[in-house]
């Protein structure tokens, strides 16, 4: 190129020069042009790859959408399934439970129902072995809780015999007497009944007696209607808690079997158990 313009400039002088600048400039702008070109390839080449690389990574990123997505609605699709079917499984288990207390209930009503005779039976044989002149079954249970949600401790008298004759003074029924009464209240059979495994008291011919000291309500009762002898026996369950008592009285001072009404005690336990 350069002894092409030594050429122009020798034969032709500013002419040439002239010339040969316009043609260098043709000759550069052509190189630049290819030069371009092949830059704008690579760049296309470039540019075109880096798309292929992106669309590429949105497609996964897609994809991966497309999976949670699909996990979110199947998660959505079980929840909701539970959710409907949660009130009557809900409801099911409660009823479910119901029944089976329900029914419970009722077999351990069945079998009181059924031992109610046996019950008499033994206090009809045991108050003759005994020798008394009456004799009753009592129970204990929680009839009533007070404000605070402490439950008291009351009994009732369920069953009891009496023995025929002009002594029986006091010929009321203890049953209708004795009803949801409260342990605590001295003005009922006493608190001892609760708290000894056996007790005895008799009232000799004076009015004289340890109960007047223990409880003076039922010992004023005890002279009004002439008791001379009351006797009663806890009746404990396998775990050892009094569930209830066997007691008899006399209007006279026959000799009295406490062993027999020991054995009373423990045989009304085994019906409860």
């Amino acid at each position: 190129m350069e002894g092409v313009v030594v050429e122009l400039m020798s034969q032709f002088g500013i002419l040439g020069l002239l010339l040969a600048g316009i043609i260098y400039i043709i000759v550069d702008s052509i190189k630049t042009k290819r030069k371009n070109l092949v830059s704008s390839k690579k760049l296309d080449d470039s540019i075109g790859k880096l798309e292929n690389h992106v669309d590429k990574r949105i497609d996964d990123v897609n994809d991966r959408i497309d999976t949670v997505n699909k996990k979110v609605d199947t998660q959505y699709d079980l929840l909701n399934k539970r959710i409907d079917a949660g009130p009557d499984v809900f409801l099911n288990k409660i009823t479910a439970n119901k029944k089976e207390e329900d029914q419970e209930h009722f077999n351990r009503l069945m079998d009181q129902f059924n031992q109610a005779p046996r019950l008499h039976r033994i206090l009809k044989l045991y108050r003759e072995r005994i020798g008394c002149d009456h004799i009753f079954l009592g129970t204990f249970h929680n009839g009533s809780t007070s404000i605070s949600g402490i439950p008291y401790c009351k009994f009732d008298i369920i069953a009891e015999k009496f023995k025929p004759g002009h002594n029986n003074v006091d010929l009321r029924e203890y049953t209708t007497i004795y009803k949801n009464s409260d342990i605590l209240v001295h003005d009922n059979l006493p608190l001892v009944i609760s708290q000894e495994d056996y007790i005895y008291f008799k009232i000799d011919e004076d009015g004289n007696s340890e109960l007047e000291d223990v409880d003076d309500i039922l010992y004023r009762r005890c002279l009004k209607y002439k008791i001379k002898q009351f006797a009663a026996n806890l009746l404990r369950d396998e775990n050892r808690n009094p569930i209830g008592f066997v007691g008899c009285v006399d209007f006279d001072y026959d000799e009295l079997n406490f062993k027999e009404l020991n054995n009373c005690a423990k045989e009304l336990e085994e019906i409860y158990k």
